[in-house]
């Protein structure tokens, strides 16, 4: 009987909150039944995969906005809202160019809606298209390379997939809204395989699959078990955990590395901030791939410009000091996807610190066994390095 009583006043109590929202009216309640006059003087922009359509706003006081109503890629019927205080609206999401009729549309606070106006639009391609044409993708080490154009920053999904007996096998996701976009495919073998790829905007427009077949080059990872810190410079010291090479090559994604070097006293025709490691023997290297902390990525102590050389002759890396003997390997700059304009970070930028910024070296370099890590600028030009 407890049990029976307990379940009935829960039902009494949902009854009576349903019957609550039923009588509950939000909004502003309709006070005519006047429609507001049309919109006069539309102008149509086509731009790639949609339309900008200016117009005359109708001299209507009680005017709450304009909607856009049309018929999408994908035969859904769909509206586009612009407030009263905006003379223009903008219409995303077409796929291949074609003349859409659009319907014009002027809605006042008591909801009442005008007469539509017909604006014919003939959006130009979306910028899927033209980044598939864009798409360059050659055999890379490990894997293979993709660079292509996205001059709108148009938010694309790259499906990298491979055939399989059962289907398509997904090999990479790449999402960007770069402008000069770029992505790799690693750890494969060095056999010749056979890729799909297809290209998606945000909006569910597709692209025709372009194949290639591909040979990656041959690489292997160097494992830094037998890696060796070296001495640093006399005008540098560690900050802390000092010599925890184990930490600084284990390949792990933290968020916090434990290595932090600091500069002492600046000398003017030495670097900031530089490393040397003993690799235990002799090696060509393909690419490397460093995290900076993932928590002050493009900030504080981050690396910036940087340079990285190599040696095989002990007693060029005997001295820390000493740059005889060694060769530039790379000379490049870390890599922020929403541009170095602005020191704004946006979840792009995140995800692409957080995997790692990757660099080829180029195969003219020679064989090494001493790797230096030279920090030559910080994103905020501090003379330390984490």
């Amino acid at each position: 009987m407890i049990t029976n009583m307990k379940h009935t006043s829960i039902l009494i109590m949902l009854a009576m909150t349903l019957t609550a929202c039923e009588n509950e009216f939000i909004g502003q309640y309709p006070v005519d039944d006047i429609p507001p006059a049309q919109v006069s003087n539309a102008q149509v922009e086509n731009k790639n995969g949609g339309a900008v359509i200016s117009y005359t706003l109708p001299n209507d006081t009680d005017l709450l906005y304009v909607k856009a109503v049309y018929t999408d890629s994908h035969g859904q019927q769909t509206e586009v809202r612009s407030s009263m205080f905006n003379n223009s609206l903008e219409i995303k999401g077409f796929a291949r160019s074609q003349k859409q009729n659009v319907q014009l549309i002027s809605v006042d606070r008591s909801q009442n809606e005008s007469a539509p106006v017909m604006v014919e639009i003939e959006p130009l391609d979306s910028p899927i298209y033209a980044i598939k044409e864009s798409l360059k993708v050659e055999a890379s080490w490990g894997g293979f390379k993709l660079s292509w154009d996205n001059p709108d920053k148009e938010q694309i999904f790259m499906y990298v997939t491979t055939p399989g007996e059962e289907g398509d096998i997904n090999v990479e996701t790449i999402i960007s809204t770069d402008p000069n976009g770029n992505g790799a495919v690693r750890g494969l073998d060095a056999e010749e395989m056979e890729f799909n790829i297809v290209i998606r905007d945000i909006y569910e427009n597709y692209t025709d699959t372009v194949k290639a077949v591909l040979t990656p080059l041959y690489e292997k990872f160097i494992q830094p078990d037998n890696f060796v810190l070296t001495a640093l410079a006399t005008n540098m010291n560690w900050h802390k955990s000092r010599n925890n090479v184990g930490a600084l090559f284990d390949g792990v994604k933290t968020s916090d590395k434990p290595m932090y070097l600091e500069t002492k006293v600046k000398v003017d025709d030495l670097p900031y901030s530089y490393f040397t490691v003993d690799l235990g023997d002799t090696y060509k290297l393909s690419r490397v791939k460093f995290w900076g902390r993932v928590a002050y990525c493009y900030a504080l102590h981050c690396p910036n410009h940087f340079q990285l050389w190599g040696t095989t002759s002990m007693d060029a890396a005997a001295n820390p000091d000493n740059w005889d003997g060694w060769e530039l390997l790379l000379d490049d700059w870390s890599y922020k996807p929403s541009g170095r304009e602005t020191t704004d970070v946006t979840d792009e930028d995140k995800e692409y610190a957080k995997a790692g910024e990757e660099f080829e070296i180029p195969e003219s370099c020679g064989g090494l066994r001493y790797f230096r890590f030279v920090c030559l600028e910080t994103w905020t030009k501090s003379t330390s390095l984490n």
